[in-house]
């Protein structure tokens, strides 16, 4: 049943790929390795745009969802985490907290200051409500 579902839900090109196979978990397998291909210069290039991105005169909103959308496109060339790299995707996770309060306006200094002493840190999403809460969107 599942390999009926797995062939009925893709494009036909890929499902004249799989039609055959014996399991799902060769189906799956063979789905991994079309579409997990590392794609170095595209990362390269996604890292620099994160590196590089400021608010400027960005409202926050606009900041950050530039911000997710480069983090969301760079996700899509990572493989989803198993229990020994969980820690790694968790310290990631804060690594955009940071990158994200790095990037906004010096007029943010007092909110920004708030966030980093709440311990735990909040998510990234909840510190772009909490801006957009505490202070009217520039």
């Amino acid at each position: 049943m599942i390999l009926s579902w797995l062939t009925h839900s893709v494009e036909l090109d890929l499902a004249k790929g799989v039609i055959h196979a014996k399991t799902t978990y060769l189906v799956w397998e063979d789905f991994k390795v079309q579409f997990s291909q590392k794609n170095a210069p595209a990362i390269y290039q996604l890292q620099k745009s994160l590196a590089s991105l400021l608010q400027g005169n960005m409202s926050v909103s606009s900041y950050y969802t530039k911000l997710k959308g480069l983090w969301d496109e760079l996700d899509s060339y990572r493989t989803i985490p198993n229990c020994d790299q969980f820690k790694a995707h968790i310290e990631e996770r804060e690594d955009q907290m940071t990158q994200f309060l790095m990037g906004l306006n010096d007029a943010y200094n007092t909110i920004r200051s708030n966030i980093l002493m709440m311990s735990p840190l909040p998510n990234v999403r909840q510190a772009h409500l909490l801006f957009k809460k505490k202070h009217s969107d520039r």
